[in-house]
């Protein structure tokens, strides 16, 4: 994930000290309240004939809808267990343009089962790129499905591909004004790794890598899920994240257990928080 200098601005009404909430014994719903699904192998790919997907080893790339395939990546994973999984493999990403949801969705396939699909936002820079019906290869990681007595971890998807000329990301837009830049017009994901890499030595590079941790976790469905909160937007996280450094708290410590800033948003926002 990724970096900063700026004075960070943003609403933050002053806030008395926090009375002691209580908290569930964790955000994660219990095995019980997910919805079964059907484990169906849909496809055959001649993978070794595909175009591979570049990437660089860190499998930051995210796939979405993972939540509704949990069965299949349960049978791709084995068992869940105390601890979760990391477990490699390739994956397949198609351009799908007769889905009767979204003409461009590309859903991603392991071992011919659907375990997801791209945000929509890097499906249309995709098929840009691959053109319609554009079909790849990619090293994947299965990750997570962790169990214990009375909660189970969801199993989640990433792939190793470096899109440097996909537009940059909200996330890396928000780096910009983290430090108290401009995004530039037309930003690609490229130029905002490159200005990253010159950043890394700044002072507040640290704070920004705990920031931008906060936000991919809650902006990510599995973060949502084990919060139990819809989709906060970037604002709410970034004024709640300003508010409680003002009151001490470190970056690292919010990073490290995001409750606070979870419940900051929700004081400010309760519909945030799903019933």
């Amino acid at each position: 994930m990724l970096k900063l200098l700026m004075q960070m601005f943003g609403a933050s009404k002053p806030r008395p000290s926090p009375k002691p909430k209580a908290k569930p014994a964790s955000r994660s719903k219990p095995v019980a309240d997910r919805p079964a699904q059907p484990i169906e192998r849909e496809r055959v790919f001649k993978v070794a004939g595909l175009e591979k997907l570049e990437g660089d080893g860190n499998y930051s790339f995210p796939v979405v809808g993972e939540s509704n395939y949990q069965k299949s990546l349960g049978l791709l994973a084995g068992p869940k267990e105390k601890v979760g999984k990391s477990i490699a493999c390739v994956a397949v990403v198609e351009h799908e343009p007769s889905n009767k949801w979204d003409s461009n969705a590309c859903p991603v396939f392991i071992d011919g089962y659907r375990i997801g699909h791209l945000a929509k936002d890097d499906a249309k820079d995709l098929i840009k790129v691959g053109g319609e019906g554009c079909c790849y290869a990619v090293d994947a990681l299965i990750k997570g499905g962790y169990k214990t007595s009375k909660y189970s971890g969801m199993f989640g998807v990433s792939l190793d591909f470096l899109p440097r000329q996909f537009p940059a990301t909200p996330i890396q837009k928000e780096m910009f004004r983290f430090f108290g830049l401009k995004p530039p017009s037309a930003l690609t994901r490229g130029e905002s790794w490159d200005r990253e890499e010159e950043l890394k030595t700044h002072e507040k590079y640290k704070e920004w890598s705990d920031f931008r941790l906060i936000i991919s976790y809650l902006l990510s469905e599995e973060g949502r899920e084990d919060y139990c909160i819809k989709k906060p937007s970037m604002k709410a996280l970034r004024d709640a994240f300003t508010q409680l450094r003002k009151e001490g708290h470190s970056s690292e410590s919010l990073a490290s257990s995001m409750d606070e800033v979870v419940e900051l948003m929700i004081d400010d926002n309760p519909n945030l928080e799903k019933v």
